[in-house]
């Protein structure tokens, strides 16, 4: 079960893009005095692709710098979710050891923020879905979004009472854990 309900989820980023007029993550985190670091973690599979540290409150996000500005972009937002949803929760999550259960809650959470900051207001997006002959994948590939961010956003505009089209798969909190580069189960491919 999510703590951070997605009506919250629309209205915390609904209120950053007001303060701020952007979406994007990059200008989000400097305005918000996020310090961002790029840290050489590795080019495998396995590596590391960010991580959040708020210490005697000085919040960081530090990044692989081996990561392409397409797949930054959203693991930013993913990371600054983070920041903006489990603020208390990321001291206790880095001193204590998390279930399986909790860790995914929180990727979950952090997910539905970055879908939400990156494909905008349901209205909108509603709209330009009917607009268009795209496969969700198709979709996803406009928007320079993993499929499970989509599918993140659909879930929460059918709990606000849009007519969505039916998922061909659940999202995966996972997603942001696979290969460093833009693989097909990104729904896009390499530029």
């Amino acid at each position: 079960m999510l703590t951070v309900s997605s009506d919250e989820i629309r209205c915390r980023v609904e209120k950053l893009r007001r303060q701020f007029q952007t979406s994007d993550p990059f200008i989000l985190c400097r305005q918000l005095d996020v310090q961002l670091k790029g840290v050489n973690f590795g080019e495998t599979e396995h590596s590391i692709k960010a991580m959040t540290t708020v210490i005697f409150r000085i919040r960081m996000i530090q990044y692989n710098s081996n990561l392409p500005r397409t797949l930054l972009t959203f693991i930013l937002a993913h990371e600054l979710g983070h920041i903006l949803l489990h603020s208390r929760e990321i001291k206790t999550f880095q001193e204590t050891e998390t279930t399986l259960y909790e860790t995914n809650r929180l990727e979950t959470e952090a997910n539905r923020f970055a879908a939400e900051l990156l494909l905008g207001d349901s209205a909108s997006f509603y709209r330009e879905m009917q607009d268009s002959d795209y496969t969700l994948f198709q979709i996803a590939a406009v928007h320079h979004v993993p499929y499970d961010f989509l599918a993140y956003k659909l879930q929460m505009m059918e709990e606000e009472g849009y007519p969505v089209p039916e998922l061909p798969a659940e999202p995966d909190s996972r997603c942001l854990g696979g290969d460093l580069g833009l693989p097909d189960c990104y729904g896009f491919y390499e530029e």
